[in-house]
């Protein structure tokens, strides 16, 4: 890989005469990723670094709009590719593909949704690379695990989102079955409603800790386990591509500091064929430490090992053991619980009333 505007400094006299596509922002003249190297405009791997940088950060302290920030990150991942030649700069359309491109597209039975036919090439190449073979996508792909908090899939919680205990003790997949018996060895009881993550987001509530659904770019997301199943993401993306599973970006589950909590396969789908994709988030006003602590401390959230399985159920038992909760109720506010007032009281009030008023 050769970075054309390696060593160029970018000086104001030289910012002046970019082009406003030399810019993530073209309009407002904000975000340089491209230099002037002998008369041409080229890109500069440093600039496009430090644009990234600067976004999240203009992201997080609230001056750079979603949107805003989307346009800087997909011109950055643009550039970036285009410079290391393993993504081209525009979308392949559908009518645009060679012969030899349809022919890997085929070759894995993916099928194109819409006209944009570059997620179903990045994807056909991973697949020939072997990824779905693959056991832990964060081998292949560490980029995409950076950040992360170094934890095994069997120390991570697992929090059931999709049946009710009830639902799966009555389910007939072994699975689900399986699942069940975890979830009993981990304190659910059966006959409290809702799913475990329902119950788990109920306890937070209740103890006054703020829950909110936002919008997140996927490259802002963060993995915590060090482990992902990449047959698994492979299989979710997949099938997104192939129009069988649309809600791919539905909510997943995140601490306050951008760390997923629950649903790292969904969102290491998006991160092999849409980088730069909303994913929504159930974000929690916790660090990621103290997630994981509630989590673990919340009746019927369980272990399983790097292959979905439950751990046995004393090894569930010990984990409870070692999270008592640290949570506490929320207050009630006063004017709930507030007597009403007796009748010399209202006295005095009427008495001190008069007195303002003069009379």
């Amino acid at each position: 890989m050769k970075d054309p505007g390696k060593g160029i400094k970018l000086t104001s006299e030289m910012r002046g005469k970019l082009p406003a596509k030399a810019f993530g922002l073209p309009q407002e003249r904000k975000y340089p990723m491209m230099v002037m190297r002998d008369g041409k405009v080229v890109p500069s791997l440093s600039h496009v670094y430090a644009a990234k940088a600067y976004a999240v950060k203009g992201l997080e302290q609230g001056y750079l709009s979603p949107a805003q920030y989307r346009k800087v990150l997909t011109k950055a991942i643009d550039l970036e590719a285009a410079v290391k030649g393993n993504r081209t700069k525009n979308p392949k359309r559908v009518k645009d593909l060679t012969p030899k491109e349809k022919a890997e597209i085929k070759e894995y039975k993916l099928r194109v949704v819409g006209d944009d036919a570059t997620a179903a090439l990045e994807l056909s190449r991973l697949l020939k690379r072997g990824i779905d073979r693959a056991a832990d996508y964060c081998q292949i792909k560490p980029s995409a695990c950076r950040d992360n908090l170094g934890l095994p899939r069997s120390k991570m919680p697992q929090i059931a989102g999709g049946k009710t205990l009830s639902q799966l003790r009555r389910s007939k997949k072994p699975g689900d079955q399986a699942a069940a018996e975890a979830m009993m060895a981990a304190g659910a009881d059966p006959k409290v409603r809702g799913t475990i993550a329902q119950q788990f987001l109920a306890r937070l509530k209740a103890s006054g800790v703020q829950v909110r659904k936002k919008r997140i770019p996927v490259g802002m997301l963060k993995a915590t386990q060090r482990e992902i199943q990449a047959a698994k993401a492979a299989g979710m993306a997949d099938a997104h591509l192939r129009g069988d599973f649309p809600k791919i970006d539905a909510a997943v589950l995140g601490s306050e500091d951008g760390h997923i909590l629950d649903g790292h396969h969904r969102w290491a789908a998006l991160t092999m064929i849409d980088p730069y994709r909303d994913m929504e988030v159930i974000v929690v006003d916790l660090p990621i430490k103290e997630l994981l602590y509630e989590a673990a401390a919340t009746p019927g959230v369980y272990l399983a090992d790097f292959a979905g399985i439950p751990l046995s159920n004393a090894e569930q038992r010990a984990y409870k053991r070692k999270h008592p909760t640290r949570l506490k109720k929320a207050t009630a506010p006063r004017s709930s619980t507030r007597r009403a007032p007796t009748e010399r009281q209202k006295r005095n009030t009427r008495a001190a009333i008069r007195a303002l008023a003069g009379g």
